[in-house]
């Protein structure tokens, strides 16, 4: 089941940002795992400055948007970011040889018997995220925010 935002941002910064990332597919006791490749796009609107869109798409199928908050993908990369169901954090692969990988950002997203872990090359994503903090500085979100018409529309216009 796939959670809607509504429609995708259509502002011009930061410009939308496409990964090529590798989804494996747990569930639960059933056999084996599977995995596949998908494109996630991230998207991010600075008139909706506390949330970010993912967009998940796999040849051949459908797509997926998720929604999670700006600040708790940041958090994810600083520190780690963990509920009961999803989690994201920077990932450092160690090959053979013994050398670094290039980081990797890891989202898991979990339902009831099943998870989807998404892995992708971190570097962009890092990239792309300083432009909405160039877009919208952490902390001033809420100073964009119409709250005035928020309220009139909630309280049909008698606020």
């Amino acid at each position: 089941m796939c959670h809607r935002t509504g429609h995708l941002s259509r502002g011009n910064y930061p410009d939308a940002l496409v990964v090529k990332a590798s989804l494996r597919v747990d569930r639960g006791n059933d056999i084996g795992t599977v995995v596949y490749t998908v494109h996630v796009t991230f998207q991010y609107d600075p008139e909706n400055p506390f949330d970010i869109d993912f967009m998940f798409a796999a040849p051949d199928s459908g797509s997926c948007t998720w929604l999670l908050g700006r600040e708790q993908l940041i958090e994810g990369l600083l520190k780690g970011s963990c509920t009961t169901t999803f989690s994201v954090r920077q990932v450092t692969v160690i090959s053979a040889e013994g050398e670094a990988e290039p980081a990797l950002l890891r989202l898991i997203l979990r339902g009831m018997r099943s998870r989807a872990v998404f892995e992708m090359e971190l570097g962009p994503v890092r990239q792309w995220l300083v432009g909405t903090l160039a877009a919208v500085e952490a902390g001033t979100e809420g100073l964009r925010l119409d709250w005035d018409g928020f309220l009139a529309g909630l309280t049909n216009g008698r606020f």
